[in-house]
């Protein structure tokens, strides 16, 4: 069983471990600094997406006592040596964000006659007169816009001038379109055939397609060709210039991706994006232009560690979060909803998350990326993280970053998944080798690769992010001038944003080469295999289940986890779903645990110019997004209305007869953990506590704490069918427990059988089990007990920090029978040096 001090999950913060591959590339030089932004006064308005509001914003940093350090023990030793940098703000510049399209974010699409290519009109006129939020819990505007809202700055750019150069997006669709959601709804995963299509779908249309897949393609090559630019490997001229056959000679091989006809444990050539196969390259096409042709989807998300979640920077510059702004709006105007999903968490593994994948990492992705090596050195684990992403939720996503050492071979050899592995794309980095190189080497390629007299330049200025930036409506009390976490084994924002386009220019060119394929067809006419989905989710899912060579069958769980889908609740941050997902959302109605903590402002946040390359720069995002306003999208609106709009939690159970226990609470809350979900509009862990405000990283170990005077802790697991229930409870840090300080009985009751001295009741509690320790755990109100030798003998430690406790393995029982709800209590027994603590239940 851990030992409470090492438990730094719910006690304080860990020290990560730095052995073992480190996923990300890092730069070459360590544990740069932060270097001074732009100076400029900056004025900016600020856009609601459903009306536009203007606001004026002076901008000047608040000046930080850098001797205050960050509260990350893991990155204490790089915090200690950031020096302080403060940002000069010149007078007499306005800056303002654009104006979004003047459409409808929250129009109900079923009411328009559009699919989703033609502007809605007709809108409501304010998001607060539709679905009014709580101060400190509300989401920034982009989260209620069924339409893509523009991120780049094209106040400072001349877009005329922008488009006569790359070109823009000018395709309106004016034909009414007809609403294909009960069409869809007929079909499996939305596989419509292409004859069942309505005459009038813009599908099916001779006339509209031809513009619509031509569009797209000069899209995605003006996004290509902006990847190269922005490394200096395209000058501008004919465009199909960008898309040479990247030779190892090319400095633009750092794109290429190479796929070797061997097996699974070869090599990609250093210095390129990494190498795959094509199976999954056809996997990823095919998931794309299903999105496309049913107006879909198409979502990414990352399970790792600190490294990958991008601790050190902005949560915004992490490699992932600079994947969905590349891909966001390339998708949209395509008809496609994209989110790419951050679930990195420092110090820790991917079990506790992949162990209910389809609700934590969501069911919902075309990519499920592993991205732990630090942490997670065992296979076991991440072959969990594998067969429970691909068998849970409703679409089965290419694995993606699973090493070439062997691992999983008798998974892929079986066919049934591709995989593959990014590069560093170091092949197409020019070397800072001086100081003057600084004013003229393409902007993202700058502190990537260092001589050694710019060896300390490369260590101040490899991030670049601050704190806080002055806004009107809130001043906090002490701010740090810039984030921690910036270790040797973090890398810095350029790093991130190099990762994220080698990812992103390689997802493109699928997409690129699968237009270009349909626009070869004859009257544009994409067969059902090009874009049907369902054969082929059948054909793995059936593989997965009925593979038994995998080492996850060693982990020491009930084999289900192997090829069972479980679900999942949590107080852990970030998940998919984050609103759904909580332990919180499955208490009984009568257990009172206390409330998550607020944010200490409401979004959004003012603009931060280390958000975006300097003037003069290249800006992809302006040349992406350039032309005639977003139009809102069908399947992003209806994941709006979902967030928005969750079911009740109902439940068939019977209450038992135990009485919820008083002196459970949530212990290590971040402010508003409901809006942690891991995208990049995310807009949590602001608490008046945290002492940088702008870091915005979801990733927080919250849990319920009890002890033993807390009484029953009592929950409702709907819809267990296969007779599986799967706990983490581990020992706390003694005296977290506040509820419960100065009670001398359970639930304070004034009487019991034996009650605490006065000295008991208010004195520390110690670190071992008390005497009488006992652990209860009730199912459908029978209660069974573990003593402390027998509670140590069954947990399961499956990596570092995560033991579980098995509380249910009985399929024998449920086989043949209809899914039921089950009523699960967890009662410490001991007094207050028993101090628990619970954070995730999984069942199945």
């Amino acid at each position: 069983m851990e030992d409470p001090e090492e438990y730094g999950l719910e006690m304080e913060s860990l020290i990560e471990e730095t052995g073992g591959r480190i996923d990300v590339p890092r730069i070459k030089s360590s544990a740069p600094t932060n270097p001074s932004p732009p100076s400029r006064n900056r004025k900016q308005i600020i856009l609601f997406a459903l009306c536009i509001i203007a606001a004026a914003w002076l901008l000047s940093p608040a000046k930080v006592d850098q001797n205050t350090l960050v509260t990350d023990v893991e990155d204490l030793p790089e915090a200690a040596n950031v020096e302080d940098t403060t940002i000069d703000i010149e007078d007499g510049l306005d800056i303002r964000v654009p104006e979004a399209p003047e459409q409808d974010p929250l129009i109900d699409p079923s009411s328009s006659s559009s699919h989703g290519h033609t502007t809605i009109i007709n809108v409501p006129a304010t998001v607060e007169a539709l679905h009014p939020e709580k101060p400190g819990f509300q989401h920034p505007p982009p989260y209620f816009s069924s339409a893509y809202v523009r991120r780049a700055r094209h106040d400072r750019t001349n877009l005329p001038e922008l488009a006569k150069k790359w070109g823009s997006w000018t395709l309106e669709d004016k034909t009414p379109r007809p609403n294909l959601e009960s069409l869809y709804a007929q079909y499996p995963n939305r596989d419509v055939p292409l004859s069942a299509f309505p005459p009038n779908a813009w599908q099916v249309d001779p006339e509209y397609l031809p513009q619509f897949v031509d569009q797209g393609i000069a899209l995605t090559e003006r996004a290509m060709a902006a990847m190269l630019a922005e490394y200096g490997h395209y000058e501008g001229g004919p465009l199909e210039d960008a898309f040479r056959d990247l030779t190892k000679d090319d400095p633009a091989f750092m794109f290429n991706m190479s796929m070797p006809n061997v097996p699974y444990n070869r090599k990609h050539p250093p210095g390129n994006a990494g190498r795959t196969s094509e199976t999954t390259l056809q996997f990823i096409r095919k998931h794309l232009l299903h999105s496309i042709m049913t107006e879909d989807k198409f979502f990414l998300t990352m399970g790792g560690h600190s490294s990958s979640a991008g601790h050190g920077n902005h949560f915004t510059q992490s490699y992932i979060m600079q994947v969905q702004r590349a891909l966001e709006p390339i998708l949209a105007r395509l008809g496609v909803y994209h989110i790419s999903r951050n679930v990195g968490m420092g110090g820790l593994g991917t079990v506790h998350n992949g162990l209910a994948s389809q609700s934590f990492y969501g069911g919902d992705n075309a990519i499920l990326v592993w991205n732990s090596g630090m942490t997670e050195g065992d296979i076991k684990p991440r072959d969990i993280f594998a067969r429970q992403g691909l068998l849970g939720g409703d679409r089965v996503p290419v694995l993606f970053g699973q090493p070439v050492n062997g691992r999983y071979d008798g998974l892929c050899g079986a066919g049934y998944w591709g995989s593959g592995e990014w590069g560093d794309g170091y092949a197409g980095i020019p070397e800072t080798a001086t100081y003057d190189d600084i004013k003229h080497l393409p902007y993202a390629t700058l502190f990537l690769i260092c001589s050694k007299e710019m060896n300390a330049e490369c260590r101040k200025s490899g991030y670049n992010g601050v704190c806080w930036i002055d806004r009107k409506d809130y001043t906090p009390e002490k701010q740090l001038d810039v984030m921690g976490g910036r270790a040797k084994w973090h890398p810095g924002n350029w790093m991130h944003q190099l990762f994220s386009r080698l990812i992103a220019y390689n997802i493109i060119k699928v997409l690129r080469n699968a237009l270009v394929d349909w626009r070869d067809l004859n009257n544009y006419t994409l067969p059902d295999s090009e874009f049907h989905i369902t054969d082929e989710f059948e054909r793995i899912r059936t593989a997965v289940r009925n593979d038994t060579t995998s080492q996850c069958f060693d982990i020491g769980l009930p084999d289900a986890i192997c090829n069972i889908p479980f679900q999942g609740h949590s107080e852990f941050t970030p998940r998919a779903n984050p609103a759904t997902t909580s332990i919180r959302r499955i208490l009984r109605s009568d257990m009172d645990v206390g409330q998550p903590k607020p944010n200490a402002y409401d979004p959004p946040d003012v603009y931060n110019p280390a958000l975006d390359p300097p003037d003069g720069h290249i800006d992809y995002l302006a040349i992406v997004e350039n032309g005639v306003d977003f139009v809102p999208l069908r399947a992003r609106y209806e994941n709006l209305h979902q967030q928005l709009n969750p079911p009740a939690y109902s439940t068939t159970a019977a209450k038992s007869s135990l009485v919820p226990g008083k002196g459970w609470q949530i212990h290590e809350s971040v402010g508003a953990p409901d809006n942690c979900d891991a995208t990049y509009d995310s807009f949590c862990n602001r608490a008046e506590s945290m002492n940088c405000l702008l870091y915005g990283h979801n990733d927080a170990r919250a849990f319920f704490i009890g002890d033993g005077l807390s009484g029953w802790l009592l929950m409702t697991l709907n819809q267990v069918k296969e007779g599986y229930i799967i706990v983490r409870l581990v020992k706390a840090k003694p005296n977290d427990n506040t509820k419960t300080l100065g009670w001398k009985c359970e639930n304070n009751e004034e009487t019991c059988a034996h009650p605490l001295s006065d000295e008991e009741a208010n004195a520390p509690t110690s670190k071992e089990f008390p005497e009488k320790f006992q652990v209860e755990y009730s199912i459908d109100g029978v209660v069974h007990t573990w003593t402390a030798e027998q509670f140590t003998e069954q947990l399961v430690e499956v990596e570092r920090l995560m033991e579980f406790s098995v509380l249910l393995n009985a399929p024998e029982q449920f086989a043949g029978k209809p899914p039921k709800d089950i009523e699960l209590g967890i009662r410490i027994v001991g007094g207050r040096d028993a101090t628990f603590g619970f954070s995730h239940v999984y069942w199945a």
